[in-house]
């Protein structure tokens, strides 16, 4: 068995929030994605492999790696993208300090 550098603890309110959120699945019109990323996390939290995560939501297992990595640097919102509604084509990253980077290198503060 090979030595896990991300290694996902939940606290038993991180964990409820991750259970509303499979609980209420489409029903909310949560996103797969966010569906997902809760499942990869609640998973992790019971100790099971990478590779198993991977196989049973049929996602890639690089993809449940970086989950756990966002996660354990930074929090359940950690990595959090929304869409920019003025340029579908790009993805706005919302900072924790207020401020809205988009992918071509331009920021502005959510007060403006």
């Amino acid at each position: 068995m090979s030595h896990k550098k991300w290694i996902v603890t939940l606290t038993s309110d991180e964990r409820k929030q991750l259970l509303d959120i499979v609980k209420r699945g489409n029903a909310a019109h949560t996103s797969v994605r966010r569906f997902n990323r809760a499942h990869v996390l609640l998973m992790a939290d019971d100790g099971k492999p990478d590779a198993s995560i991977a196989e049973a939501l049929h996602i890639g297992l690089s993809t449940v790696e970086r989950i756990r990595q966002r996660f354990v640097e930074g929090g359940p919102r950690a990595g959090s993208i929304k869409r920019n509604a003025n340029n579908r084509g790009s993805l706005m990253q919302v900072g924790a300090e207020g401020c809205s980077c988009t992918g071509n290198g331009s920021c502005t503060s959510q007060s403006e």
